[in-house]
């Protein structure tokens, strides 16, 4: 059963009244451990017993993990591994490392993570590779046009060693940063609702000139450029709205987040990765960096 199921008893402000308690990432990770739905008083529980076996001992390390807009609900949909990667972590070290995960754009967004974590606010940070491309331009090795005919071709990559030469050496000379894991999904066009009753798009010529949200890659843009596709760079906050009210026709992204038309391009990646600031991660010893 999924944490949003297990969460539909309560309101949003239970939840946030249990968090106010225990803390959210406490709140958070008992929620994940319940095999199906539950009541506020079992949470509260739950959250009480994860909080005390958290804090049984001093945590020789608290990390500050940055996760953009991301929460319990919306990490059910888009599978980046944020809140398994915190509770497994503190797991594995038997509580040296304590993680304190800070989502729903609380302390970072989607083009400001990268930065923060650059400047040692946060420790660990999750968001797009195509948006923190804007911080640490490396990233843009990763996009270029149908360099990967599928997922399974991202995810062989980004856990190969190969990957560790062309992608995550480099990323951590030029940027300060450790690239730890990502999800892997590829990109195509979501359109807005001033296409939800037009006939379905078949052809990509069909979307020639119309305007399209693109994120801060910048071989992602050059791709969209040559395809056409007039890019307009709109933070993601943004998006939604300006395709709900058509200020743009649609939006370089993947299908999890489509409106009403889903044009399945697949011609870069949409890669949601997880990465720690480098002194942060030295700063560990070894046995820790290993759990890392």
């Amino acid at each position: 059963m999924k944490v949003s199921d297990k969460l539909a008893r309560m309101t949003r402000r239970d939840l946030f009244k249990v968090a106010g308690s225990y803390g959210m990432s406490s709140t958070l990770l008992a929620a994940g451990t319940f095999g199906g739905a539950m009541t506020v008083a079992e949470l509260a529980k739950a959250a009480e017993s994860t909080y005390e076996k958290r804090f049984a001992k001093e945590a020789k390390h608290v990390l500050k993990f940055g996760a953009a807009g991301f929460n319990q609900r919306n990490l059910l949909i888009e599978r980046a591994g944020c809140l398994e990667f915190a509770r497994d972590l503190e797991s594995r070290t038997d509580g040296e490392i304590r993680v304190e995960f800070i989502g729903d754009n609380q302390i970072c967004g989607q083009l400001s993570c990268v930065e923060k974590a650059q400047q040692g606010i946060i420790d660990i940070y999750a968001a797009s590779t195509q948006n923190s491309a804007g911080g640490a331009p490396y990233l843009n090795v990763l996009d270029y046009a149908y360099m990967f005919r599928n997922r399974a071709d991202q995810y062989h990559f980004l856990y190969s060693p190969e990957s560790q030469r062309i992608l995550r050496e480099p990323f951590e000379k030029r940027h300060g940063l450790k690239f730890l894991f990502s999800h892997a999904e590829l990109r195509g066009i979501q359109m807005g609702l001033a296409w939800e009753d037009r006939p379905t798009i078949t052809k990509l010529e069909e979307i020639f000139g119309t305007k399209n949200r693109v994120t801060g890659t910048q071989l992602g843009r050059i791709a969209m450029q040559a395809l056409n596709l007039n890019p307009v760079p709109i933070a993601w906050e943004e998006t939604l709205d300006g395709l709900k009210q058509g200020l743009i026709d649609g939006a370089e992204t993947w299908a999890s987040s489509f409106v009403s038309q889903s044009v399945n391009l697949n011609f870069f990646c949409g890669t949601e990765h997880t990465a720690m600031n480098a002194e942060s991660f030295d700063g560990l010893s070894g046995d820790l960096q290993d759990a890392v």
